[in-house]
């Protein structure tokens, strides 16, 4: 296993080494590091890590151990990775935090992982059977949510006693449009049409629960390289979640939870219109979710775009759309 550290996004990339020539699988999305991230909840605040502005970010190397530390005037949140194992290798994350203030806070962790091994088959597997739709998993019974090619996997294991509240699998866009508490509809697949087709991600969470001043809470998980498990007994009572479900987009600053319903049951499938694209235009759509993630990026920064850079996004998106109209394929930068 190859892990790196994006010191300037708080993110991380994992590749496994599958030849002897060291060629690398990304085992999480890597095009862009950002679409992978942890999130806090503290009280009805939400904080994702990296991007929050009230917190100083550093890397910590203790040796064994290594990742990031942020730190604000209330917490301190470490997250440690540790690799493990050789026949089957694996790498725990340990979120550990923190309270430095005199107060009590209500504490809740989410992980948002874009897993992309099985999006060209099965998005996931477990051992009841093939993940089609949107699904939260059973917690309380010894499972695994597996995303694999013939010859890799990235599976999410429980740590010690840090089992979590839920893991869900929807479509990334969905789950990345979610500030925090995701209700699953389980008549939706993966894709969220026009422009993120065929696109899953796993959502683990751990439910608020009360950290003392001068506290300490921890969580953990493990990404294994194999057909690993998600080791899960039941969970200790823990406090009720403080939070509800909103549709507005997470912003890099906190932002004030309020409710909102639950979808309409009657809420047509939208994968109705993905079988009458052509495999050209599917693959249009795909290279279109990619573009943009980049132009995304690019407008966090754009004081930094060269007019060359702009110019290569331009005839991107026209070749895409040159496909998208039944167009020969273009060749695209």
């Amino acid at each position: 296993l190859v892990m790196v550290l994006h010191e300037d996004l708080g993110r991380f990339s994992l590749y496994k080494i599958v030849d002897d020539s060291g060629t690398r699988t990304p085992l999480i999305v890597d095009q862009d590091p950002r679409t992978s991230f942890l999130s806090i909840l503290v009280g009805n605040r939400i904080y994702r890590m990296g991007d929050a502005f009230d917190f100083r970010q550093e890397i910590v190397d203790g040796g064994d151990l290594f990742g990031f530390r942020w730190t604000s005037k209330q917490l301190v949140v470490s997250q440690m990775f540790g690799f493990s194992g050789t026949d089957n290798p694996s790498v725990s994350v340990q979120v550990e935090i923190r309270n430095v203030s005199d107060n009590t806070l209500d504490v809740g962790t989410r992980y948002l992982l874009d897993t992309s091994l099985g999006e060209d088959g099965i998005h996931f597997r477990t051992p009841s059977g093939e993940v089609t739709k949107e699904t939260e998993f059973a917690i309380g019974d010894t499972i695994y949510v597996e995303s694999a090619k013939p010859d890799n996997s990235v599976s999410i294991r429980v740590s010690g006693t840090s089992v979590p509240d839920r893991i869900v699998a929807a479509n990334w866009k969905r789950l990345n449009d979610t500030p925090w508490t995701f209700a699953v509809n389980a008549k939706r697949n993966f894709s969220l049409l026009p422009y993120s087709v065929d696109d899953s991600a796993l959502c683990v969470y751990f439910d608020p629960r009360k950290v003392s001043g001068g506290g300490t809470m921890t969580v953990g998980l493990v990404l294994e390289t194999t057909g690993g498990a998600v080791v899960a007994a039941k969970p200790a009572p823990t406090t009720p979640a403080v939070a509800e479900p909103v549709k507005e987009p997470v912003v890099t600053e906190p932002v004030t939870l309020e409710p909102t319903p639950e979808p309409e049951e009657s809420a047509p499938p939208v994968a109705a219109a993905v079988p009458a694209l052509s495999p050209e235009q599917r693959e249009a759509l795909s290279d279109l979710d990619v573009l943009l993630r980049r132009i995304d990026a690019l407008l966090e920064q754009v004081e930094t775009a060269t007019e060359a850079e702009l110019g290569r996004i331009a005839a991107e998106l026209a070749a895409i759309e040159a496909e998208m109209e039944g167009g020969a394929p273009s060749s695209r930068p």
